[in-house]
């Protein structure tokens, strides 16, 4: 049950923001900004922890010069790439305290008022979790929450069309806009907001998701144990999307289709998992000889990877809690 219905209504005081980056030395400075903007026009005492997954290309630096400058700032820097869930994990240790916690990609920009959107709804809603509404650079909505993807809808909406329909990546969910707060299945975690104790008592993320699907499972999760997550028409940040991803786009599609695979997997959907590993190769193998008939050969050799992994949907490690390797401190400092 919602804690909204037991009545319970806490006041929040404190907050804390995770953001985990790799490689994101081109947008996380304007995201700090923008995180620094929006806690001024917040009530709560906010601070921010930053893990980086030993990026190359400036970030720690970038992220030691800032937390010279923000007492309200601390570092954390791996000294191997130990994924988003685990990340996060990391941050909440750092700051077990706080109130609310506010997930922030750092290629994620919030308008001034996203905090404090958030912070009042879910003093009015405290046993669920909070996001708003994420926009492209160029000014257009993302596809960021709404019904959970499964085999079955993609396979039933092929019918109906007459053929195969959808992209590569199957984790693309139809955008649902409203002028009013809604509950959705899933939603994005480039911005994601709940109480850090309900945060906690749900398990956190699952770290043997290492980078996608970690929010559809916690989501979901969320939604068993009788919350609810409210997508926000009042806030608002804008996304860069895919920063932290530069460079990989080909092994995407089949860490996202894997990582389906293993929600399913996980929550004994067996009627789904089953679709996925023999129905879903079948549209994936008709849409790359579509591309072939088209003369897209590079998209027909991403369609046919994408029927491979589903075939194949290769296990995730087991969950593991992660430590910083030796010789840092949680400044990044060596110690000794």
């Amino acid at each position: 049950m919602s804690r909204e219905a037991d009545g319970d209504r806490r006041s929040l005081a404190t907050g804390l923001i995770s953001i985990v980056t790799y490689n994101s030395a081109a947008t996380i400075d304007a995201c700090l900004d923008a995180v620094d903007a929006a806690a001024e026009r917040s009530a709560l005492d906010w601070k921010v922890v930053v893990v980086d997954n030993d990026s190359s290309d400036g970030t720690p630096e970038m992220l030691r010069r800032r937390q010279g400058r923000s007492a309200a700032l601390e570092v954390i820097l791996n000294e191997d790439n130990a994924g988003f869930a685990l990340a996060v994990g990391q941050t909440t240790a750092a700051a077990p305290l706080r109130d609310l916690l506010v997930l922030v990609n750092p290629d994620c920009y919030l308008s001034a008022d996203t905090l404090a959107v958030c912070e009042e709804w879910l003093t009015r809603h405290p046993g669920d979790a909070a996001v708003v509404q994420l926009w492209n650079v160029d000014g257009t909505l993302q596809t960021s929450a709404g019904s959970a993807w499964k085999p079955s809808r993609q396979i039933w909406r092929a019918l109906r069309q007459g053929g195969p329909a959808g992209g590569v990546y199957i984790n693309r969910r139809e955008t649902r806009l409203s002028e009013e707060p809604i509950v959705v299945d899933w939603a994005n975690m480039a911005f994601f907001a709940i109480r850090l104790d309900v945060y906690e008592e749900l398990g956190g993320l699952d770290t043997r998701f290492w980078m996608y699907c970690e929010d559809l499972d916690f989501c979901l999760r969320m939604k068993d144990a009788g919350r609810r997550v409210w997508w926000l028409p009042q806030g608002r940040a804008t996304h860069v999307g895919g920063h932290s991803a530069a460079g990989v786009e080909w092994s995407v599609q089949d860490t996202v289709i894997a990582a389906h695979g293993e929600v399913f997997r996980k929550r004994g959907d067996w009627v789904e998992l089953a679709l996925l590993r023999v129905a879903m190769p079948l549209l994936y193998a008709v849409r790359a000889g579509r591309c072939v008939l088209h003369g897209r050969r590079l998209d027909a050799r991403r369609h046919l990877s994408a029927a491979r992994t589903a075939l194949r949907l290769p296990r995730p490690a087991p969950p593991v809690n992660y430590r910083p390797g030796p010789g840092r401190d949680r400044a990044g400092r060596t110690n000794g």
